[in-house]
């Protein structure tokens, strides 16, 4: 093509990822089994057989190494398979392919590289390990920077498998030649380790900051660290926070300058000298400083001492302060509590025995009782009639109104016999309670014969009436 150098180079590069994209991402050959292998990635429920599925992730993996299309078209697949799958051996082969990925793509997978550390807690002692090689020949050959999550490599620091154990240190020791990149992380490993949500073991915590901060050797690094951690103080808020920064303490190589930056810093931690285990953290400090400083650093840390003393036997005076306090708020709290229950008891009424409470009940059911049983006087049975009342006329003893046997035998019912059956027998009752009788006028006529309806009633309910 008559290009010589750099540029036939260049040219010779573009057109092979012009071919890697036509062949495997659109139209090539390889495309055509594309569809199938992704099918069998994402159904492992479907396709249950290990070695395939294993196959398959591999295979997806290299089409994805060669073409830049289908590598940001299936990395949420790629890393859904890292964190669910239920196979060792395809999380395993499939960190490794991560890796390879980070490589060739980091700006595609620079947002999914907390889930790479994430591996490092994964059960399976394969998967860890894969996890650490990838990771620190990512971040050694700067491919992955060095950030917040570097906390969880610290942590494998103490896994329970040695050769993984034994990677992380190799890692730390390798990343402490590159120049300042473990001081400049160690605050954030300390914050995050000694977060309470993290529930990191207390002698786990310890191992992992003497290991480390045996790397950071320079004066000023020392200086800023002190300074840094007395700072840190006054943003936690819990006893074994205050423990472990007060334990990081002593883990530096203290100097005049430290020893002035830990005295201009007092009213940061003067507060939490109370706690016992603090206390004797800062003790040691300043008697590990004592061993070498100069004597006018001596006296610095004699002053340094009586502060702490002061501080302390103040804190623990407030404390007993605090619980008497308590105490004595308790006790006031249950004397007005009695006064006024006492006030109470003066002002109500004297209560009244049970024994007149239930007889007053009983006499009030008794009395309810009779009434129900005992009729009224002159009172007497009423019939009532559906049909309107009219004129009605007094009479003394039973009319000729009631039909007579005679016309009782020559008349045809055809209905309503209960009826009338039903008002002659009620008419003789009240005749033979004597009771008074109202007639009224004819309502209904069958077949010319008349019925009378008739309503018996008392001499009290008729002067009502009227």
């Amino acid at each position: 093509m008559g290009l010589i150098g750099a540029t036939a180079e260049d040219v010779e590069g573009d057109m092979i990822k012009r071919v890697c994209e036509v062949d495997v991402g659109s139209t090539g050959l390889l495309s055509r089994f594309e569809p199938l292998i992704v099918s069998v990635v994402a159904n492992p429920s479907q396709y249950r057989c290990p070695v395939l599925q294993t196959s398959a992730v591999l295979a997806l993996s290299k089409y994805m190494m060669i073409s830049h299309q289908l590598c940001e078209k299936y990395l949420q697949l790629l890393f859904t398979v890292l964190e669910k799958s239920a196979d060792m051996a395809v999380r395993a082969n499939t960190i490794v392919a991560a890796g390879d990925l980070a490589f060739r793509y980091p700006n595609l997978t620079e947002p999914w590289t907390p889930h790479l550390y994430a591996r490092l807690q994964d059960p399976a002692p394969l998967v860890r390990k894969n996890t650490i090689i990838v990771l620190t020949h990512l971040i050694l050959n700067d491919m992955i920077k060095v950030k917040g999550q570097i906390s969880e490599m610290a942590l494998v620091l103490e896994d329970k498998d040695e050769s993984i154990a034994a990677n992380a240190r190799f890692f730390f020791s390798q990343l402490a030649k590159k120049g300042n990149d473990i001081y400049n992380v160690l605050p954030n490993i300390i914050s995050h380790l000694s977060d309470p949500q993290r529930l990191v073991p207390r002698e786990k915590f310890r191992n992992i900051t003497r290991f480390l901060f045996s790397f950071v050797q320079k004066d000023k690094h020392c200086e800023s660290l002190v300074e840094k951690i007395c700072h840190r103080f006054r943003a936690t808020g819990s006893e074994q926070q205050w423990r472990d920064l007060a334990h990081c303490l002593t883990q530096i190589n203290f100097n005049d300058r430290c020893v002035r930056k830990l005295q201009d810093n007092f009213t940061c931690y003067q507060d939490k000298l109370v706690d016992r285990d603090v206390y004797t953290s800062f003790t040691s400090v300043t008697n590990k400083a004592k061993k070498f400083a100069k004597p006018e650093t001596k006296a610095l840390i004699t002053e340094l001492e009586e502060m702490m003393k002061t501080a302390q036997q103040k804190g623990l005076e407030e404390l007993e302060d605090e619980r008497e306090g308590e105490g004595d708020g308790e006790e006031s709290e249950k004397k007005r509590e009695k006064e006024e229950n006492g006030r109470n008891a003066s002002l109500s009424p004297p209560p009244i025995p049970l024994s007149r409470k239930k007889a007053k009940t009983t006499s009030k059911k008794a009395s309810k009782q009779l009434r129900l049983q005992t009729p009224a006087k002159g009172r007497t049975e009423k019939v009532k009639s559906k049909v309107r009342v009219g004129t009605t006329r007094r009479l003394k003893a039973l009319p000729v109104a009631l039909e007579s046997d005679e016309e009782k035998e020559n008349s045809e019912w055809n209905e309503d016999d209960d009826f009338r059956t039903d008002v002659l027998t009620s008419a003789r009752r009240a005749v033979a309670n004597s009771g008074s009788i109202t007639r009224r006028r004819p309502v209904r006529r069958v077949r010319g014969q008349k019925i009378r309806q008739l309503v018996f009633s008392s001499d009290e309910d008729e002067q009502s009436e009227r």
